[in-house]
């Protein structure tokens, strides 16, 4: 068509050169859509092995059990939220005998993901947690067992930690390793609160 007229080619190069320029330059300027967030829901039961104490003087660990469930929905390409329900067995050894307590524990913790290939990641979790006390005892020897009383029916704290997510043919295997700490005095006659180390795992069908 420039040719047509008569035009000089390069008078068309130069214009169709402007225009692609400022077409790079407004796909430059123009927003970007959001990346899409990651599919990382999950829902599975874990189990683990806890040591557990008491900020009371003269207290020593005891080790006890952690069943329960977890469920994992995300709220960003990196982060996620994870709401727990655990059977949890606490309590301390004192001279002489064993304080027992269990509970069912509920952490609701925030968890950062970061990938270290196609098939694994480590991850970071904390939050708050809140536990309904369903068991008291005092153990004094083995088959003797007594009644406690005082103990609050409720307690709460904090759990944080590290783990390691591993994508297999199977299935999601979760570990993790946390510290519970406890905020509130589980007796009302004493000011001591539960302390507790645990390492668990967890799997998910996806």
């Amino acid at each position: 068509e420039y040719l047509e007229k008569g035009e000089d080619p390069s008078t068309r190069e130069l214009a169709e050169g402007r225009i692609a320029l400022l077409e790079k330059k407004m796909a430059v300027l123009a927003p970007k859509p959001p990346p899409p967030v990651r599919k990382r829901y999950r829902v599975g039961p874990q189990a683990g092995i806890a040591m557990t104490s008491s900020t009371c003087s003269g207290c020593a660990s005891k080790s006890g059990l952690r069943v329960g469930g977890c469920a994992t929905a995300p709220v960003h390409p990196k982060y996620d939220v994870q709401a727990e329900l655990w059977y949890a067995s606490k309590g301390w050894l004192l001279s002489g005998y064993t304080i027992s307590l269990t509970y069912l524990e509920m952490p609701i913790l925030g968890r950062a993901e970061f990938p270290l290939g196609p098939k694994s990641s480590v991850h970071v979790l904390a939050g708050p947690s809140m536990s309904l006390r369903i068991g008291a005892a005092r153990l004094e020897s083995p088959g003797l067992k007594g009644t406690l009383s005082g103990y609050r029916s409720v307690d709460y704290g904090l759990h944080g930690g590290a783990g390691v997510l591993l994508k297999l043919d199977w299935g999601t295997i979760l570990i993790d390793a946390r510290l519970d700490v406890g905020l509130r005095n589980v007796n009302a006659a004493d000011e001591s609160q539960t302390r507790g180390y645990m390492v668990t795992i967890g799997y998910a069908a996806f």
